[in-house]
């Protein structure tokens, strides 16, 4: 057994820098397990605003499979499965709408009726980590909806490559409070 401590997550500029930079763990003397994340947060095309927020997270993390083992702690019937990344969308969402809330009331009330909403979309897998760092957030605006879909890879502890990892591309949060303020009210005070 034993704790586990997050520390903050090596934060990369460039898809390059995201390919080639793993999380890590690390067991300290005194028995903590140090786990180390990886992030990198684009922002879109550079004709965008300056104040213009993330697109995705992509966050490369180190599986609860992999933790569970390093701790000695029995992986049970699920094999200590990781969440769905759509889960940390969910979140994601949730956060915008409280924040949103707290300041201006009125535009969540405006969002309810007139704004399209999120649909979150089950997670697509990628088959190795050159795909998942190349790949994108789904992000598909439609008629009623935006469908919200992350790039997930989830690596086997079995694996001779990289074992024990999961990555998911994420909502960023002010994408999702992007989302409820502006883009999903276009066209929709006919």
């Amino acid at each position: 057994g034993g704790a586990t401590s997050t520390a903050p997550p090596t934060v990369v500029a460039s898809r390059l820098e995201l390919a080639e930079t793993h999380a890590t763990y690390e067991r300290r003397a005194d028995g903590v397990l140090v786990v180390t994340p990886v992030a990198h947060a684009p922002v879109a095309a550079s004709f965008q605003p300056v104040y213009a927020g993330a697109y995705e997270v992509a966050c490369k993390m180190v599986s609860r499979a992999r933790v569970y083992e390093q701790l000695g702690v029995p992986l049970g019937d699920d094999g200590a499965a990781d969440p769905p990344c759509a889960a940390v969308n969910a979140d994601a969402v949730a956060t915008a709408l409280r924040a949103l809330n707290d300041t201006w009331p009125a535009a969540v009330r405006r969002h309810a009726k007139h704004g399209r909403r999120v649909a979150l979309v089950a997670d697509s897998e990628a088959y190795a980590g050159p795909q998942w760092v190349l790949e994108s957030l789904g992000f598909e605006p439609n008629a009623t909806a935006v469908a919200v879909q992350s790039e997930a890879l989830d690596v086997s502890l079995s694996s001779p490559l990289f074992a024990g990892v999961h990555y998911c591309k994420l909502l960023a949060p002010a994408k999702a409070l992007e989302w409820l303020q502006t883009t999903s009210l276009t066209d929709r005070y006919t």
